[in-house]
């Protein structure tokens, strides 16, 4: 069971006595998917659970961990390839790793045409994100002038409420690490 069958669903219902054909309201055309997708993503679930282990954000993944996915069922080097070239960060189209808000589901995959219809995206549903609720910082303190400066490295994980630091380093003796253009921005 996949939240992208609904899309283009039929079903036989009895509504009020009668045997009734009932058909999804959302249409499985480029552009009624990418107007549905978001919302039956952001809006439905198929578990109650808070979070969901193990997934490979594709917004974010490394190709090598992208390659991973190479051995479900039509996902083939050249669909993984086309996957990590979309990535925003690789395209240009958005600073460090910030990913577009049309992106946080999957359903990008169908609407760009990476992936052909959604019974691929129903293979890959199970295994990968859009986003994830684990986040990597580093967080540098320092005068414009010159004089002391501090910078650390942590991961948070907000998969919890409140959200957890699960790893802290202090990396203060490495130097500031990034150019003061950069940091003043």
């Amino acid at each position: 069971m996949s939240l992208f069958e609904l899309p283009g669903a039929r079903t036989q219902a009895t509504v009020n006595g009668v045997s009734t054909q009932l058909t999804s309201p959302w249409g499985q055309s480029p552009g009624e998917l990418s107007q549905a997708l978001p919302l039956i993503t952001d809006k439905l679930s198929l578990t109650d659970a808070p979070y969901l282990d193990g997934r490979i954000n594709i917004n974010m993944a490394p190709q090598e961990v992208l390659m991973g996915l190479a051995g479900l069922q039509g996902m083939t080097p050249t669909i993984i390839e086309a996957i990590y070239g979309a990535q925003a960060h690789r395209m240009g189209t958005a600073s460090g790793f910030e990913v577009d808000p049309e992106r946080l589901n999957i359903g990008w995959l169908v609407i760009d045409g990476i992936v052909s219809n959604l019974n691929a995206l129903k293979t890959l549903d199970p295994f990968v994100t859009g986003r994830g609720d684990v986040f990597h910082l580093q967080s540098v303190g320092y005068f414009e002038g010159g004089g002391p400066m501090a910078r650390i490295e942590a991961i948070i994980d907000a998969t919890q409420d409140p959200p957890q630091v699960i790893f802290l380093r202090d990396l203060t003796e490495m130097g500031r690490g990034f150019s003061a253009s950069l940091l003043s921005q």
